[in-house]
């Protein structure tokens, strides 16, 4: 993975700059390069929760993908609005047609209030397992940018960032995402 290691850092930071926020363009620089390999840990903690009833087997398979899509999102951020379920949902069954099981999503919430997060879901027909984390604990254990747009990532087998970016905030950021597995995962 290391050969598009810095093509592909040098790509997720121009596409950042074309999002059109407000962080300056050598602060997103610098985000992406300090998490570009590093490894994400996640808490014992958290609960899992879905609409439906399979969330333990939904758990199960994601530990075994070649990559992951991590998104947190702590009480500030977790608007309806902002979460973006409804595209998350094309999001995930696009991958699910086109990688076959190589890639999962690891959807980390941290609502200031739990129920909201559930009726946002069932408004949006979410089904996909998701973590509440009560105590924020993912965010003491990784540190993560204040940002959101730089609190979604790309993660390999090993839990190690990959890329940087939330593709619901930006297609651009997906499309780099689909060419990482794309080329990783070929024979």
């Amino acid at each position: 993975m290391r050969k598009y290691g810095y093509v592909l850092l040098c790509l997720s930071s121009l596409f950042f700059f074309q999002c059109g926020g407000n962080t300056p363009k050598d602060e997103a620089s610098r985000i992406v390069t300090e998490w570009s390999g590093k490894i994400i840990k996640f808490p014992s903690d958290a609960s899992c929760f879905s609409l439906a009833n399979d969330s333990l087997e939904a758990l199960k398979l994601m530990d075994n993908t070649p990559f992951k899509v991590l998104l947190y999102t702590d009480s500030v951020g977790c608007a309806k609005c902002e979460l973006g379920l409804d595209i998350w949902n094309i999001l995930i069954k696009e991958a699910d047609s086109t990688f076959h099981g190589k890639l999962s999503f690891l959807f980390y919430f941290q609502p200031k209030y739990v129920r909201d997060l559930q009726l946002a879901m069932q408004e949006e027909n979410f089904t996909y397992p998701v973590f509440i984390d009560r105590y924020n604990s993912i965010e003491h254990l990784n540190g993560f940018p204040k940002d959101d747009r730089f609190r979604c990532f790309l993660l390999d087998k090993d839990n190690k960032v990959v890329l940087i970016g939330n593709p619901v905030l930006n297609p651009a950021i997906w499309e780099l995402y689909k060419k990482v597995i794309r080329e990783n995962s070929l024979p």
